[in-house]
């Protein structure tokens, strides 16, 4: 094919590989989480949110898990739970020796009644890839999570949640570095607490 055609053949390209990209949807997921019936019978309403563990080989969700707690916890609101303060949940853990796995129901029954909550929910980052973020704005993790009851120690909810998040969203994504991973760690903070069924409001 002469060079000229050829050009002409990639540029034409392009504009379809751009609306391939402006299809793709802001959030893909991936969700292997088991609900429990007692999550509804029991309604737990103060949950104590713990400590976000990152547990990927280089540590690279370390800078971002406060503030993906703290966004979980705002989800969480919205799913008319009353997450207990952070500071709160700190303090009683103070002095505490660190869990290997904070998604271990063994360890979150070991902090029952420690926080007066009715739940402990636990989340573990298990993989974390940012190696696309400035190329598409996307960001790849996973993570555990398991809440028990304070009530009988029961699992409510547990499993596993994958997803491939773009920072800005629907929008554009910031332009730094630190800010488009910042972005699309609180969108995946999101995605993970709306997979929690909403809490049930009638008979409390």
């Amino acid at each position: 094919m002469p060079m000229r055609l050829l050009a002409r053949s990639l540029l034409a390209l392009v504009p379809m590989l751009l609306l391939a990209c402006a299809m793709r949807p802001p959030a893909e997921v991936q969700a292997a989480l088991s609900v429990s019936p007692d999550l509804a019978a029991q309604s737990p309403s103060d949950v104590a949110v713990m400590p976000v563990q990152d547990a990927t080989t280089e540590r690279r969700a370390q800078p971002y898990v406060e503030e993906i707690r703290e966004e979980l916890a705002r989800t969480l609101v919205r799913r008319r739970y009353a997450p207990l303060a952070a500071r709160l949940v700190d303090a009683a853990l103070s002095g505490q020796p660190k869990a290997a796995s904070v998604t271990d129901v063994a360890v979150l029954s070991s902090h029952v009644g420690r926080f007066s909550e009715d739940a402990i929910l636990g989340v573990r980052i298990q993989w974390w890839d940012e190696t696309q973020i400035m190329a598409t704005g996307r960001l790849r993790l996973t993570a555990d999570v398991t809440m028990i009851s304070s009530k009988d120690r029961k699992v409510l909810w547990s499993g596993s949640f994958s997803a491939d998040v773009k920072a800005g969203g629907e929008g554009p994504a910031p332009l730094d570095r630190v800010e488009r991973i910042r972005d699309a760690s609180l969108r995946f903070s999101q995605q993970l607490g709306e997979q929690l069924p909403a809490r049930r409001m009638d008979g409390r």
